[in-house]
């Protein structure tokens, strides 16, 4: 008996010291937590003692004198460069907006990510002047998403009562303390020149990822969209092969596209395209993003690379949506219903990597109907409500309307691998041949033969 007991000493003796040392580790990691996404600097080590903006490879490099328009290259003016500052605000791009007849204020727009814990924190914009004046504006406009794994989404929206060309830089600082003193601290905005048509119409491809991007199929859906009479395309760009960078960089000379580096917030760790719930946060950032790049054009969507608007009875889309804005004025945006071109079930007409999807897969599905339907959206700037903006959906703002476009005057053809999910079903039923798309590829089939990529472009 006396052994049993000392056994059962010594048992309940190592059982608390196991239970102590889970809470001592427990407190060690929520001390870590707190340190790491304190108001102090959220940098990595090497970053500590000074915070810059930081220069992408991915990037050419920006002339900052002068002009907010001139740059170096027909790309992107690159200032508006991910950084962190001492409020834990990682910012994929700082935006101005300059007052205009769509503008009601000149704006700085922040768009990016911010911790859980300074999601609800009260803060306000510091702008700082190229003449050393220091402009302060408390309680921002911002628009915070739901948080996933510590971080949320978030757009704050700064005002400006000077020329946006005095504005040496922007900085967002806690309320109740200065702001920075330290010039580099402050975020030069990219400003944004407003489109030279009324009629302008821009798409938004979100994210282009990936060391295997098809390049027949890149060219080709390029292509399609200056055929189509799209005025400018915009995306991220995320680990992209110099090929594919050569092609961008191409058409980015001819003023038709505009790209940026992608860069992941706060050292997530998650795949690039893995449909998860980071992943959509980090798309919807884009969608927010995209929103107000393409300020001051009339109309613009968000198309994916296996996507591609085709108008039915018009030659163009801006025919298209001429005929669409007198017969529905009060849409707030027009939704496209799609077909699917399923490759696994579509017959290919050309078996051959030297021909694009749309020249080789031409037997669709029935229009998808239903939820989850991955219908795309051509929207009007002023006339939906921002925080229900996603890559699929959106919500009228108000005295407006959402307009679904009948196939016969629109679809949207989108080129899939296989189907899954939801989509099994109607990918089930019967395929029905369409080369309608081939009324706008046999115009600009000879352009992707004769296109020449230069090579030593960086």
């Amino acid at each position: 008996m006396k052994e049993m007991s000392d056994c059962l000493r010594r048992f309940k003796a190592s059982f608390l010291g196991a239970m102590l040392l889970c809470v001592v580790f427990m407190f060690f990691m929520i001390y870590e937590t707190n340190r790491n996404f304190s108001s102090k600097v959220f940098l990595p080590k090497f970053l500590h003692d000074k915070i810059y903006l930081k220069k992408s490879t991915d990037s050419p490099t920006a002339n900052t004198r002068g002009s907010p328009y001139t740059t170096t290259s027909p790309m992107e003016e690159f200032t508006d460069s991910p950084v962190y500052n001492t409020l834990s605000i990682f910012s994929l791009s700082t935006i101005g907006l300059i007052q205009s007849n769509s503008i009601t204020r000149s704006d700085i727009k922040i768009t990016g990510w911010v911790t859980e814990l300074h999601r609800e924190t009260s803060i306000k914009c510091c702008t700082l002047l190229y003449n050393g004046d220091l402009f302060t504006h408390y309680s921002p406009d911002r628009m915070n998403e739901r948080v996933i794994r510590g971080i949320s989404g978030t757009q704050i929206s700064c005002p400006v009562n000077s020329s946006m060309n005095n504005v040496k830089g922007i900085a967002i600082q806690f309320s109740d303390q200065d702001c920075p003193q330290n010039g580099q601290l402050y975020v030069k905005p990219y400003v944004l020149k407003p489109p030279e048509k009324k009629d302008s119409f821009g798409i938004c491809l979100k994210l282009l990822y990936g060391q295997n991007i098809n390049i027949v199929n890149l060219k080709t859906w390029i292509e399609y969209y200056i055929e189509l009479g799209v005025d400018k395309v915009f995306m991220y760009t995320y680990d992209i092969s110099k090929t594919t960078k050569d092609v961008l960089n191409y058409y980015g000379k001819k003023g038709f596209l505009e790209r940026r580096p992608f860069d992941i917030p706060f050292n997530q760790t998650f795949i690039v395209g893995r449909k998860t719930s980071i992943y959509f946060q980090m798309e919807r950032v884009i969608v927010y993003d995209c929103y107000q790049r393409f300020t001051g054009y009339k109309y613009f969507a968000v198309v994916d690379l296996d996507e591609f608007i085709v108008p039915r009875k018009h030659n163009n889309i801006k025919q298209m949506m001429e005929y669409l804005m007198n017969a529905h004025p009060k849409a707030a945006g027009y939704t496209l219903k799609p077909y699917l071109f399923i490759k696994e079930k579509s017959l290919a007409l050309n078996s051959t990597e030297d021909v694009s999807d749309i020249a080789q897969y031409v037997y669709r599905s029935p229009v998808v109907t239903g939820p989850h339907t991955r219908q795309k959206n051509i929207l009007i700037h002023g006339r939906i409500k921002l925080k229900s903006l996603t890559t699929h959906a959106y919500k009228p703002d108000l005295n407006y309307e959402r307009y679904v476009v009948s196939t016969t005057v629109a679809s949207l053809n989108h080129y899939r691998h296989k189907c899954y999910g939801n989509l099994r079903t109607i990918c089930s039923m019967k395929l029905t041949k369409d080369t309608f798309i081939f009324k706008f590829l046999n115009r600009f089939h000879n352009r992707l033969t004769n296109t020449s990529m230069d090579s030593n472009t960086n």
